[in-house]
């Protein structure tokens, strides 16, 4: 399993490092600082994960998790196949605890080694079952009616089944309207060197991809437009009503009103200066 990590991971890190040593070096300094640093605002308490399990797995997984745990440990599997699955789980879940930023999904690479730990911890309990007096179609029932337990109630159904359709297809419309705005911002600026100001969330990686042009969130300070200024880089930036009014008073950088920001705006757009 090392030899293939490496195999696939090292050839792109050495590629990286040599064609773009100064972004290589920052990404690597910046990734580091993870561990002992709240990086945009994802920060929680040493419990996070432990919290967030369900997330991952479903409702109450981890409490099923645990069980599962202490049936692993007193099963009669071999110790050097339960310390390894224990331990892997344990460091993951360890390591990330005490790393300053979090997020739900970052242990998601011990999933396979959770469900192993809870599938065997079914087997043994089906086998344990066996020991007893019911008959096989009394245990075949009551493990399945286990399976349907499982399904029902740890996942959740709700966010599966898209029960609040109404909100689903109103955030994709609005994803669906502000993606076209964006495609259209070619047709206004063309060939010039533009960089575009204050999307929604995420929505700069949009702007990059179907336009071409640099995209940043929020608006530009004081002195970011000196310098795009000086570097003769037109400005754009999306009118969220609460544009400051030294962007709004300057009139070389282009105001955009859409449906971005404005949701009964209509098709268009309106730029001005």
């Amino acid at each position: 399993s090392l030899v293939v990590t490496v195999i696939v991971a090292l050839p792109w890190q050495i590629y990286i490092f040599r064609s773009f040593p100064a972004e290589s070096k920052f990404e690597f300094e910046y990734n580091s600082l993870h561990f002992f640093q709240a990086l945009e605002g994802h920060s929680g308490d040493y419990f996070y994960h432990f919290n967030k399990f369900e997330s991952l797995f479903g409702t109450d997984f981890q409490y099923v998790f645990l069980v599962a745990l202490v049936i692993l440990i007193f099963s009669k599997i071999k110790a050097k196949h339960k310390v390894s699955a224990v331990s892997l789980v344990a460091i993951v879940y360890i390591f990330y605890s005490l790393a300053a930023t979090k997020m739900p999904a970052f242990p998601i690479i011990v999933a396979p080694i959770v469900y192993l730990v809870v599938a065997v911890a079914i087997s043994f309990l089906l086998q344990f079952l066996k020991t007893t007096k019911l008959n096989g179609a009394a245990i075949k029932f009551i493990g399945l009616s286990f399976i349907f337990f499982m399904f029902f109630h740890f996942l959740n159904h709700d966010s599966l089944a898209l029960k609040n359709k109404a909100a689903y297809l109103k955030t994709y419309q609005n994803a669906t309207n502000s993606t076209m705005v964006y495609k259209s911002l070619t047709k206004i600026f063309k060939d010039k060197e533009v960089i575009v100001y204050n999307s929604r969330n995420y929505d700069k990686l949009k702007i990059m991809f179907h336009t071409g042009y640099r995209a940043r969130s929020g608006v530009p300070s004081k002195k970011n437009i000196d310098i795009l200024r000086e570097n003769n880089i037109d400005i754009a930036v999306f009118d969220n009503n609460k544009l400051p009014t030294y962007i709004l008073g300057d009139t070389t950088i282009a105001k955009i009103r859409s449906q971005v920001w404005q949701k009964n705006f209509g098709e268009d757009i309106e730029v001005y200066y």
